[in-house]
């Protein structure tokens, strides 16, 4: 059938009735043709096999049933890493702001002079910005890493 070939297009469309035979969900019409094509197809009627043998198998399988206690510790724990995350960037945005703005006020205070040029107001302006926010980066990274670190206990 479709092993890494190019399959006929007549093959194609028997594919379709084995998954709906399958599942279940076959038309009698269908089931009638699908078992003419396989009476004469070799390649279809392995493919019907080897899927028969993936339904049975799964059929098989059981999942666990899991505890009303299990799911609500998994709920709390998505809510508090989502929770966290938000926090992370409202406290990683509000620090890069005060920083921007502290450092903002102390280059105004230095380069306050008149007689220096816009651009290099502005240039100081950015390069202090663009410090707070390597900072919080930094920072931010640290902590986190210090969090989830595997290897902290670890000496070398």
């Amino acid at each position: 059938m479709s092993e890494g070939r190019e399959t006929e297009s007549p093959c194609r469309e028997f594919e379709m009735l084995i998954m709906r035979r399958l599942d279940g969900e076959i038309s009698p019409e269908g089931d009638a043709r699908l078992d003419e094509h396989l009476a004469s197809c070799a390649a279809c009627r392995k493919a019907f096999e080897d899927y028969s043998k993936v339904v049975a198998a799964t059929a098989e399988v059981e999942m666990p049933e899991v505890s009303e206690e299990q799911w609500e510790l998994y709920w709390c724990s998505v809510y508090n890493r989502l929770e966290r995350g938000v926090a992370w960037i409202l406290v990683s945005i509000g620090a890069a702001a005060a920083l921007a703005w502290g450092g903002f006020r102390l280059v105004m205070h230095f380069v306050g002079h008149p007689t220096m040029a816009l651009w290099a107001k502005a240039g100081i302006l950015v390069l202090v910005a663009g410090l707070a926010l390597l900072f919080v980066s930094v920072v931010r990274e640290k902590i986190s890493l210090r969090c989830s670190d595997r290897y902290r206990g670890v000496r070398r």
